[in-house]
């Protein structure tokens, strides 16, 4: 049968369960919460979970990507009982308004507003709604206590992220965020762009080790332009999120300093002639830089379906430390989740995507080139950390030094990651 296309926190969360050789009731009641975040079990989400529940193979897809599941290589959960976990929500709950503790002009001051409240009033679940004078009011949240005594509430940024949030049922209200009672929060509306930047196309993957000089060198030539499209985005977004002190500038100044050293790296070996490096070079730039694009554009548009959990997460942080006023320890965090969705998220999908895998050269000329980056990227530490602190203040750098030794480390790296790792 042909290939069955979720958004990608489904695929995902299949491609991920499906690692281990194992689907558990546990990873497919996760996998059924990515399904409900839209609000429904779509048509394609409903023939996944036939599939899981009867034990037939399928293969889920998410635009170039797809990954086949066969009963053949994994142990599925054997009834359809036992993909039958609940959300909050798929009990016919939602969100129950409770107690109003005040109305604010902004989104900023009402979330604010309800974090200020953390260890205040036991410290209960609250939920800032946009009202239909397009002011936002801050409720308690009220869970039936038949939910209570299963432990259910929102505890942590975790416990947000796996429960499909209902919108209130009156007219013209809009759930905007949900503050746990551990003072996390979960975003659930747009945050629009200053603009809209336009799209870099994504490489094809990169040419065979036998292709002529002729031929990687035009390819060399369309990466090098679409390069300078890529930095000239983030040369906008750093000064546009900058100058408002947006918190998403955090990472785009950071990554504006990285996408400069690529470029400069891909010059040397154009100049040098050595068209493969180059090639590798220019592919990975860009395929990774457009997996942070389209993550920030989904964000901005209010597409949360299509970003990453770790990139929400991250951005999620970057507006809480936005309306705290950028503490030392809140720009850590943003740089921490930032680079962590990037590496450990993008970076398997990007080297998938451009064919290091696959590459006849990957363990000798490609591993060659990834390594001599790395030793360049760190080179630019202090540049990266000088970019933040221009407009949102210092970080700490011991401890993204450990962050980056953790990130950067060989296992984690594509010089001796295997291709058995990326499929």
């Amino acid at each position: 049968m042909g290939s069955i296309r979720v958004d990608q926190n489904v695929y995902q969360a299949i491609t991920q369960a499906s690692k281990d050789q194992t689907i558990t009731a546990d990873e497919a009641q996760q996998i059924r919460q990515e399904m409900e975040a839209s609000g429904e079990i779509e048509a394609p989400e409903q023939q996944i979970l036939a599939h899981m529940a009867s034990g037939t193979d399928f293969t889920v897809a998410h635009r170039a990507q797809s990954t086949p599941i066969s009963p053949n290589q994994l142990s599925f959960p054997q009834s359809s009982a036992d993909l039958d976990g609940e959300s909050i929500s798929s009990r016919g709950s939602g969100v129950n308004l409770g107690e109003k503790h005040g109305t604010y002009a902004t989104e900023k001051e009402a979330v604010q507003a309800a974090r200020a409240q953390w260890g205040l009033l036991d410290d209960p679940d609250l939920a800032v709604v946009q009202n239909e004078q397009g002011n936002y009011d801050v409720y308690e949240v009220e869970i039936p206590t038949r939910f209570r005594e299963d432990g259910v509430d929102f505890a942590s940024y975790g416990a947000l992220r796996a429960t499909d949030f209902n919108a209130p049922g009156d007219q013209g209200q809009q759930l905007v965020a949900m503050v746990s009672d551990d003072n996390d929060v979960r975003y659930l509306g747009r945050e629009s762009s200053p603009h809209d930047y336009g799209t870099v196309p994504y490489p094809d993957p990169i040419t065979p080790v036998s292709a002529s000089d002729e031929v990687r060198l035009e390819k060399v030539n369309e990466l090098r332009a679409n390069a300078d499209k890529v930095l000239a985005r983030l040369h906008q977004m750093e000064a546009d999120l900058g100058e408002q002190k947006d918190h998403r500038g955090v990472f785009s100044a950071m990554y504006r300093v990285i996408t400069e050293r690529g470029i400069e790296e891909m010059d040397k070996f154009i100049e040098s002639g050595d068209l493969r490096a180059a090639e590798f070079e220019g592919a990975l730039l860009t395929n990774f830089a457009n997996r942070y694009f389209d993550a920030y554009d989904a964000y901005a548009s209010g597409d949360m379906d299509n970003v990453p959990e770790v990139w929400r997460s991250a951005f999620d942080s970057g507006r809480n430390a936005e309306a705290d006023g950028y503490s030392k320890a809140a720009i850590t965090e943003v740089v921490t989740l930032s680079m962590t969705a990037h590496i450990i998220n993008d970076l398997p999908q990007t080297l998938q995507d451009i064919g290091y895998p696959e590459a006849a050269d990957r363990d000798t000329k490609l591993m060659e080139v990834y390594d001599s980056f790395n030793g360049a990227l760190m080179e630019e530490k202090g540049a990266i950390m000088d970019a933040v602190a221009t407009n949102f203040g210092n970080t700490d750098m011991h401890m993204l030094d450990k962050m980056a030794g953790t990130l950067l480390s060989p296992t984690l790296l594509p010089g001796t990651v295997s291709a058995s790792m990326l499929s």
